[in-house]
């Protein structure tokens, strides 16, 4: 990579100076006048846009409102420092879109990029080897030859193997007490591998055994279960036979003589529902007659024979009347009757089954597959 020089540098209000334009050529080049023109103003102008040095305010000429220093690259970029009350900051080749206002302890990353220009750092303290005080000794001389040695190998790169040695010579050291930890942790673990070897094998017995118990265990549930169920069906069973037993004994069976009684009343019935017929035939025809007569005039009237025929027909009517009440009296005798057989099967067929669910006769104690 080519070396990058100082071309150029102009100082507006910096100090001593009001406007100064400085050339410099590629080599050595020498400032000289007379005490107090401002050589050193020079100087601090060059720290103070490459290394921000000095800080604060007295870089600027009093009595002025902003000052500015201008440096130009051999490599063709231009960096301006600027500083006013309200202003700080730094402006690349004159383009406000490469501006960076609000400088504070470091310059920024971009502008140190463009300048290429770095100070060194040796325990904390920043070093700047490129300008040095009129009254400075010689390459730090005022320094310890320790500091002095770091310096140098910084500068060199031997810090770097210093750096790796003391890293590699730690790891080595870590490694070390590293593998002792893990040969002292193998051992353990091997200890413990065994126990829990044993362990395990011990376990898998017991397992085994647990295994063995609890498939019995399950099969005694199971079989419990079972019997649970058995006795509640047998609950069951008992409660039922308890239910029926109530049953037959709330169960009245019919007398044998009232049975004879309903025969004969149904028989009666029968005999005068056909009287009655034969009563509403005779009516409705004498109905017909009297529509008849209604329709007959009579010119001579017989009233005794009138008187008769409604002697008659009163009699006929309350014939009619006492019919009626038969007839009422008969179909509720029917209906009662009819009650009673459905009553008397429903009976039957709950005895037969009370017989079948008890097994034994309670009359004759006879079992009921033998009867």
């Amino acid at each position: 990579m080519d070396k990058i020089f100082i071309t150029k540098l102009e100082l507006l209000h910096f100090q001593k100076h009001t406007h100064l334009i400085l050339e410099f050529v590629n080599g050595v080049n020498i400032i000289h006048g007379e005490t107090d023109a401002g050589k050193s103003c020079v100087v601090r102008a060059i720290k103070w846009i490459f290394f921000n040095e000095p800080k604060g305010d007295c870089i600027r000429k009093e009595g002025t409102k902003q000052t500015s220093v201008k440096v130009w690259l051999s490599n063709g970029n231009i960096v301006e420092r600027l500083k006013s009350d309200t202003v700080n900051a730094y402006i690349i080749n004159e383009d406000n879109k490469n501006r960076y206002d609000s400088i504070g302890k470091q310059i920024p990353t971009e502008v140190r990029k463009v300048l290429g220009i770095n100070p060194l750092e040796v325990d904390g303290e920043e070093i700047i080897l490129n300008v040095a005080n009129q009254i400075s000794l010689p390459f730090l001389m005022d320094k310890s030859g320790t500091f002095r040695n770091k310096l140098f190998n910084k500068l060199t790169g031997a810090d770097l193997l210093d750096n790796a040695m003391q890293g590699l010579n730690s790891d080595l050291l870590h490694i070390n007490k590293e593998e002792k930890s893990e040969n002292i942790s193998l051992i353990q673990k091997t200890n413990e591998f065994k126990e829990l070897f044993i362990e395990r094998e011990t376990k898998n017995e017991l397992y085994k055994k647990l295994l063995m118990s609890f498939n019995l265990v399950k099969t005694k549930q199971n079989n419990i279960l079972k019997l649970i169920e058995f006795k509640e069906k047998i609950n069951k069973i008992e409660e039922d036979i308890n239910i029926n037993q109530k049953k037959m004994e709330s169960i009245k069976f019919v007398d044998e003589n009232k049975l004879d009684t309903l025969d004969y009343t149904i028989n009666k019935l029968e005999i005068l529902n056909e009287l009655l017929y034969n009563i509403k035939q005779n009516k409705t025809g004498l109905l017909e007659v009297e529509e008849l007569n209604n329709k007959i005039k009579i010119p001579n009237i017989d009233i005794n024979s009138i008187r008769n025929k409604i002697e008659q027909l009163t009699r006929l009517q309350k014939t009619i009347k006492d019919l009626n009440n038969i007839d009422k009296l008969s179909e509720a005798y029917i209906e009662e009757l009819e009650q009673r057989n459905v009553q008397i099967v429903e009976d039957k067929i709950k005895y037969a089954q009370l017989l079948k669910e008890c097994k034994i006769c309670p009359t004759c104690g006879k079992s009921t597959e033998e009867i």
